[in-house]
This record gives C-alpha cells, structure tokens and sequence, in this order.
C-alpha cells in the first residue's frame, strides 16, 4: 500500500519510522543482530493495524507482502 506509516519497536521504544513508497516498500537502514526484540507496526488509512516481530536480522530481509486487513 502506497503510503502507509510503518514504525520500528525495540520492545516498547520506537527506534524508527518510515512511509512506503509508490510500490509499498520500505527499509530501515544499519539494524544489527545485536538489536533484540525488534517488532514493525504498519497503519494505513482504511485498514487495520497490524503488527508484526522481526526475528532474523542476518542480512538484508524481504518480508514479502504484509496483508493488512480493511477496516
């Protein structure tokens, strides 16, 4: 979804925030296996928000296509 805010969580702390571009893709840059507990919260407007952790950070990750369920 084109435009969508999608916030990174260290446990309860956001670390960081971007909005998807034109094809709905984002990136968050310089993340470290160090970094535990690491969640991503995607809104959009018309849609549910929906959460999700990142458990594998060995490189560079495509999530695919996140589903967001219509409001």
């Amino acid at each position: 979804i084109k435009g969508a805010s999608v916030q990174l969580y260290q446990g309860e702390a956001q670390i960081g925030a971007t909005t998807t571009d034109g094809f709905g893709d984002f990136r968050f840059d310089r993340l470290t296996q160090d970094e535990a507990g690491l969640s991503l919260k995607v809104q959009a407007a018309g849609f549910k928000d929906k959460q999700l952790p990142l458990n594998d950070l060995s490189g560079s990750i495509n999530l695919g296509i996140i589903p967001l369920e219509r409001v």
